[in-house]
């Protein structure tokens, strides 16, 4: 995977590398090699802070002695140094170089700056104000929200998007608003346990529904052995539309209910399209997020799915049909999202980037004189280092 990167990127010849959560690492990496700079994208508002919980899925800490951000700071090290001890034989071999200072090895602070909450340059955050505001007070002024990057209703029609479009089109005109259920590229135990849990749910519930097959690939051959098999493919034949993909766009204003993992992707299409949501989470951010639709009031927010009952998950969704509460903050929710003009500040922020980091070598001067201070290992640079990764008593950079 790293040398199809670096081929592609040598290919085409980027000013800039815009790098999300998972592909930090080796983005940072990379453009070290290739003396490009990077600059960080994140989908979720999940950067180290001392007013987050550590990616969204550890109990958020008391704020006294910075508890959050020390945890941030431990497991982004870890996690970063695995990413590097991987990557690091590949890309020196790929580029077959002997400079001292690439050692495709980035250093905490070098993340940290690209990366955090008191970071040195810009961080953007495709997330909607009005679902995640108030920002942490600890966010300095290089953090910037631009708000959901989504598409148009209307650009979701392509394959790419679902290819049972007139399929989903007649089973939405035969009858009632059904309940959505998908939880995309996520897996929780196996597809068998997710299908039975889903579908249990929905059939409490009455409803019609769309189950999304997604990455576990659900499907009513999960429902074959049961005891209650039976009785669950006849509630399938009647009231459910099996799908491997969907438009959300299009999809999710014509559902009663969205039920989804909590990623940021679906939760922001969910959290637009004026239709309550539940969010049972799997992994990481689903946990703040799933709070996050509890305090924000347009859905119900549950633990973990591998505990999660049938019923309960049922209750959660009768509760957002019946509450007119919960439906008009939806609603609201929705209104206000739909000001958000991401795109727009998407390409101002890059557009001001690339003027001021990238045209005039700022981003790559700086980047290296900060490993030749860490190369040479002064006294002070490892003390200043060191207070800010683990002490976490600096001053935000304003």
């Amino acid at each position: 995977m790293l040398q199809r990167l670096v081929t592609a990127l040598k290919d085409f010849q980027p000013d800039l590398i815009l790098s999300s959560y998972l592909s930090m690492t080796d983005s940072m990496n990379v453009g070290i090699g290739l003396k490009i700079p990077v600059l960080f994208l994140g989908m979720q508002v999940m950067i180290c802070s001392n007013y987050l919980a550590a990616f969204g899925m550890f109990p958020r800490l008391p704020t006294t002695f910075s508890l959050n951000r020390r945890l941030w700071n431990y497991l982004c090290e870890k996690i970063a140094t695995e990413f590097n001890n991987t990557s690091e034989p590949f890309l020196k071999q790929i580029f077959d170089t002997e400079d001292a200072y690439t050692d495709f090895r980035p250093t905490m602070e070098e993340f940290y700056d690209i990366c955090s909450c008191d970071a040195r340059y810009p961080v953007l955050l495709a997330a909607s104000l009005t679902l995640h505001g108030p920002l942490p007070e600890d966010f300095n002024d290089n953090v910037h929200v631009i708000g959901a990057l989504t598409l148009e209703p209307t650009e979701e029609a392509g394959p790419d998007f679902g290819g049972k479009l007139q399929q989903m089109e007649a089973f939405l005109k035969a009858g009632d608003a059904p309940v959505y259920v998908g939880y995309g590229s996520m897996t929780c135990h196996n597809a068998k346990f997710m299908t039975l849990f889903s579908l249990r749910a929905l059939m409490k519930t009455g409803q019609r529904g769309i189950l999304l097959g997604g990455w576990a690939e659900m499907s009513a051959a999960a429902l074959e052995g049961e005891d209650d098999s039976q009785e669950l493919l006849a509630y399938c034949k009647e009231r459910v539309l099996f799908m491997d993909t969907a438009p959300h766009g299009l999809l999710f204003p014509r559902c009663k209910v969205i039920v989804h993992h909590g990623g940021a992707g679906t939760l922001n299409a969910s959290a637009m399209s004026g239709t309550p949501t539940v969010i049972v989470p799997i992994f990481l951010d689903q946990f703040y997020h799933s709070d996050l639709v509890n305090v924000k009031g347009f859905g119900v927010g549950l633990k973990a799915m591998k505990i999660l009952k049938p019923e309960e998950l049922a209750d959660a969704i009768t509760k957002c049909i019946s509450s007119e509460e919960i439906r008009q903050r939806a609603r609201e929710v929705a209104e206000q999202m739909s000001n958000e003009k991401a795109s727009s500040a998407l390409v101002k922020h890059i557009d001001r980037f690339i003027a001021e980091y990238v045209d005039t070598g700022r981003f790559l001067e700086e980047r290296y004189a900060l490993r030749r201070q860490v190369h040479e290992s002064t006294w002070s640079h490892w003390i200043g280092s060191w207070l800010r990764t683990y002490a976490c008593c600096s001053e935000a950079r304003k």
